[in-house]
């Protein structure tokens, strides 16, 4: 019911399968349902139904319970188009497995491994064909999942340095969930979300900016006035880093007003959108959008921007509902600034600028990548999320089981394929994640050449 009235594919006529895909994937977790005999059971099959939308905004889950998990203690990092497996016991965990550190993960049962980690992972805990969630999520083939309709991995094989290819039988344990997460989070090449927004300077004198989000308005105020005060220290430095790993976005204005400040006005050449931003109209989706203004008004550092573009939406929403339309299109007024890249060459820094990313971006954070690298900033890092055209999940209901929520988002950006996110970057980092000087120096060497291909009056 609740993806009819309020999810924006289900009257898209652009998407027009979607509710075909929809319909069936529906029916096949209600006759699931049926044969589960457990939370994990249910959970698994509530997973399986979010993910059939491959939107990362639509969610049926919930967090998982307990406080024990089975186990093989195994990690896995995607670097490139291969995957390393690192026992425990090199993180800091006892383990029951033959040691493996950096060996290639060549697959399990009779499977390579793409195969592998689709047959137990795509649906069931992630939507495998997103980009991202190949690198967030691999590791996952090794924590038991709890789903009664696929048997967890037996036997696996690894390509060791040694170049000798070894079969492991796995040794399944049970470890403390909380343990397991940490020692799996390096592998999944996303940095702890943070909420910090500051300038530091680096050792070898680089400006690098920590940007944790899109949505303390104050704590971006307060960084502009400091790059105002610092800006002609800031444009000499030998580079400039925007680091966005694991920024969940929030709103995407406050990245063009930093990239604005730090390059000059103009940085950010606004073009007409392809079409207006549309809004789901509905009775579910004027509520959440209440329900969301009455939360963001209890925020220490309240979004009066998003504040008010909220109270002006809502009358307009609720006329649309009365008329029985299936949405509102914003006006011209408050329409979505520039969906779509410039055509007109923005300001370019003399310094080089980078825009760091990894598989954590999301949401409005996809939307500020774009504008950085508009306006000249390399992308380096990892790739980030991929997203769909619908965007602001603001819907949010607990299911009747108690056991997690529905998150759905409520509008349409009609953003080209290109800026969705999760495309290649034009430096990537294929060193370990945990490797944080490692790839501070990468950048820096980039930079150095770019720096001197400056003075040597070569094109960038």
């Amino acid at each position: 019911m609740w993806v009819r009235s309020v999810y924006p594919g289900w009257v898209d006529p652009k998407n027009p399968e979607f509710r075909s895909r929809w319909t069936r994937a529906l029916a096949i977790a209600r006759r699931q349902a049926l044969l589960v005999q457990s939370a994990a059971g249910y959970r698994a099959v509530m997973r399986a139904l979010g993910n059939a939308a491959a939107d990362p905004h639509v969610d049926f889950g919930g967090a998982p319970v307990g406080k024990l998990v089975q186990w093989a203690g195994i990690g896995l990092e995607r670097r490139g188009d291969r995957y390393f497996a690192t026992s425990a016991d090199a993180v800091g965990l006892p383990s029951d497995s033959p040691p493996l550190r950096d060996a290639v993960f060549l697959g399990c049962d009779g499977r390579d491994a793409d195969a592998t980690l689709r047959h137990h992972l795509d649906g069931w805990a992630v939507a495998w064909d997103m980009p991202g969630n190949r690198t967030l999520y691999a590791s996952s083939l090794f924590v038991d999942q709890e789903n009664p309709f696929v048997a967890r991995p037996r036997q696996c094989r690894f390509r060791t340095a040694s170049a000798r290819p070894v079969l492991i039988t796995l040794q399944w344990r049970e470890a403390r969930r909380e343990a397991v997460s940490q020692a799996l989070r390096p592998f999944r090449r996303a940095r702890p979300v943070t909420e910090t927004i500051a300038l530091s300077y680096a050792d070898d004198g680089a400006a690098w900016f920590t940007i944790g989000n899109f949505g303390l308005e104050a704590a971006h105020a307060t960084l502009r006035e400091q790059i105002r005060r610092e800006r002609q220290s800031i444009l000499s430095r030998p580079y400039i880093v925007f680091d966005l790993r694991s920024n969940q976005g929030g709103n995407s204005a406050l990245a063009d007003a930093l990239i604005e400040t730090v390059w000059g006005s103009g940085a950010v050449p606004a073009d007409a959108p392809i079409a207006a931003k549309r809004w789901r109209a509905s009775n579910d989706v004027v509520d959440a959008s209440r329900a969301l203004r009455s939360r963001l008004g209890q925020w220490a550092d309240v979004p009066t921007e998003v504040i008010s573009a909220i109270d002006t939406m809502i009358p307009r929403l609720e006329a649309a509902t009365a008329a029985e339309r299936p949405f509102y299109t914003e006006d011209a007024s408050i329409a979505v600034p520039a969906t779509r890249p410039s055509t007109r060459s923005a300001k370019r820094l003399v310094v080089p600028a980078y825009v760091l990313t990894d598989g954590g971006c999301i949401s409005s954070c996809i939307v500020a990548v774009n504008a950085f690298r508009r306006a000249g900033a390399v992308q380096v890092g990892d790739p980030t999320e991929r997203q769909t055209r619908y965007v602001e999940a603001w819907f949010q209901r607990a299911l009747p089981s108690g056991l997690g929520e529905v998150t759905l988002p409520i509008a349409i950006v009609p953003w080209r394929d290109s800026e969705l996110g999760g495309e290649p970057v034009d430096l990537a980092w294929t060193g370990r994640a945990s490797d944080e000087e490692g790839l501070r120096h990468f950048i820096a060497a980039d930079a150095a050449r770019r720096q001197s291909s400056i003075y040597k009056g070569e094109r960038r």
